[in-house]
């Protein structure tokens, strides 16, 4: 179970922490001469902060309390947007419109939240690296024939692939929240995605024989 309580102070202490260092470099001194003190205004702010309201939500989700299959269009569009809004100011520099999001990320109180409700995002959409490999067999994207059962050795050089795929960033990964059976691995593949790049690799193809 997620701990909106413990996952909110964890991550309001990192930023408080990131926003303590980043005003002592740009002000002299180490604190503002300001009344409240400074440290009580920090934690006013911590008590009062639109975090607790969003990551409690988040945490219903990966609770299971909201399932996927009964949620409205437009709470799956807040969820997302309240996602989008964490992972920008939990994860990306504060100074770049584009980033990638380190691994390590996925291993904090709030990445593994994050990861959780990624996967209620995508629903049944989300596939093991091996699945994406039987879609670049069937649409003939690899040397393996579609109508036989690979050898150990091609399927392990199938899932390769396909993470060379997701390393370069071709198709995106999602953090896999629970590991098991074939989808055993630490990342997911979109389905839709995966269906999209393979739609524009053959129309690629297709443009290079004429």
């Amino acid at each position: 179970m997620f701990d909106p309580q413990q996952i909110t102070e964890w991550t309001l202490s990192q930023i408080a922490t990131h926003m303590q260092s980043l005003h002592t470099r740009l002000f002299w001194g180490s604190e503002p001469a300001a009344e409240p003190a400074y440290s009580i205004q920090l934690w006013q702010a911590r008590q009062s902060s639109p975090l607790r309201e969003e990551i409690g939500l988040l945490c219903r989700v990966a609770n299971g309390e909201l399932p996927r299959e009964q949620a409205s269009e437009a709470l799956v569009f807040e969820i997302a947007d309240t996602v989008q809004g964490i992972v920008e100011i939990t994860a990306g520099p504060p100074l770049l419109s584009q980033y990638t999001i380190s691994d390590a990320y996925f291993e904090t109180p709030i990445g593994e939240l994050i990861a959780v409700v990624l996967a209620w995002q995508r629903g049944d959409d989300l596939i093991s690296f091996m699945e994406a490999g039987r879609l670049l067999v069937a649409a003939g994207m690899t040397p393996y024939p579609s109508d036989r059962q690979l050898t150990d050795r091609e399927r392990k050089s199938l899932a390769e692939r396909v993470r060379r795929l997701a390393v370069a960033e071709r198709v995106r990964r999602y953090r896999n929240p629970s590991p098991s059976g074939e989808a055993r691995g630490d990342w997911l593949l979109s389905k839709s995605e995966v269906e999209q790049y393979i739609a524009g690799r053959l129309a690629e193809l297709g443009e290079d024989g004429e």
